[in-house]
């Protein structure tokens, strides 16, 4: 399923604390870091099996379960970085928050589809699908792109 890379790449690529805005690394933020990769190296497994059965709720529970996951993962590796002085000084307000509500969407979406797929497996799909393109659009609107981590 070709959406699984798109989900590793938006997590990875899109995580706004990417790593050229950190001054200095401590033990915590390598271990969240390993936590996330490892997270995202597990993707392709339920993403295989969302391939071959897409229409049954264990996949699309299974799917959802891992994303999420990932997810809290990165928002965990968000918050290390916001709390804990390892980001370059410069980097402004407004990105440290658009970089928080980025990194807690995905485990909402993905962690609300999980009781969905249980009413209806299609429905789950569906709202992954809406919801991306809600937040894309909505969040790109209310905060901007996210490439000025050092403002204008």
């Amino acid at each position: 399923m070709r959406g699984s890379s798109t989900v590793g790449r938006s997590v990875l690529d899109g995580s706004p604390p990417t790593f050229r805005l950190v001054r200095q690394a401590d033990t915590r933020l390598l271990v969240l870091n390993l936590c996330l990769l490892g997270c995202i190296a597990l993707i392709p497994y339920p993403t295989e099996i969302l391939g071959r059965y897409g229409d049954t709720t264990v996949a699309v529970v299974l799917y959802s379960a891992t994303l999420a996951l990932t997810g809290v993962a990165n928002a965990a590796l968000t918050w290390h970085l916001d709390h804990s002085d390892l980001l370059d000084p410069r980097v402004t307000e407004a990105y440290r928050h658009h970089a928080w509500v980025r990194s807690v969407t995905m485990p909402i979406v993905f962690g609300l589809a999980i009781p969905i797929a249980f009413i209806d497996p299609t429905l789950a799909l569906i709202s992954w699908g809406i919801s991306a393109f809600a937040l894309t659009f909505f969040g790109t609107h209310r905060y901007g792109k996210i490439g000025q981590p050092f403002g204008a």
